[in-house]
């Protein structure tokens, strides 16, 4: 019995020894692990960058119309140099732009690939107006309130290119309506 409680006391003396030499666990707050709001707003237009050039494919070959498949290959080549342009405010930063579609884009893609011909135009190009139409807003947001000259300087370059996008989607739109009611 004696022995039992020896081992037991040795045993609880050797923890207590391995315990007081193994480092606490560092405490990350929530805080650092969240993106800044630069960061965020890198990584959202990206996103939204990527899944305008996927849906623009889809465009380019499921599209009923020349003008919007001639608009869908525009979405690829502007949002794909717009992409190329986009530089987070520091290098490492740069693991924020996305490289794949999230559900929400990938959702709209699956919707985009079930139909062909002006069903995809009619769809696709509501979607263009809806995305550009939020886009534009966001980034009149983040060229006036950014913390980073580069995300400011970035948003004010981009804007005009947003603009043309979500002017020619709407005539391109009202053309398929004007020819719909013919």
């Amino acid at each position: 019995m004696y022995s039992v409680v020896l081992a037991a006391v040795g045993a609880l003396a050797i923890g207590a020894v391995v315990t007081a030499h193994t480092p606490a666990p560092t405490v990350v707050s929530d805080t650092a692990q969240r993106p800044s709001p630069d960061e965020a707003f890198f990584r959202e237009v990206a996103m939204n960058s990527l899944a305008e050039i996927a849906h623009g494919r889809l465009a380019v070959a499921n599209a009923s119309r020349d003008e919007v498949k001639r608009f869908g290959q525009r979405m690829i080549d502007d949002h794909t140099r717009s992409n190329a342009g986009l530089q987070p405010p520091r290098p490492q930063d740069r693991s924020i732009v996305p490289t794949e579609l999230d559900e929400k884009h990938r959702a709209m893609q699956r919707s985009l690939e079930k139909v062909k011909g002006e069903q995809f135009d009619r769809l696709y190009l509501q979607h263009v107006m809806q995305m550009h139409a939020q886009a534009i807003e966001r980034l009149q947001h983040e060229a006036r309130t950014a913390k980073s000259a580069q995300a400011r300087d970035w948003a004010k370059m981009t804007l005009p290119m947003l603009q043309e996008h979500l002017k020619m989607a709407t005539a391109i739109n009202a053309g398929l309506a004007t020819s719909a009611a013919k």
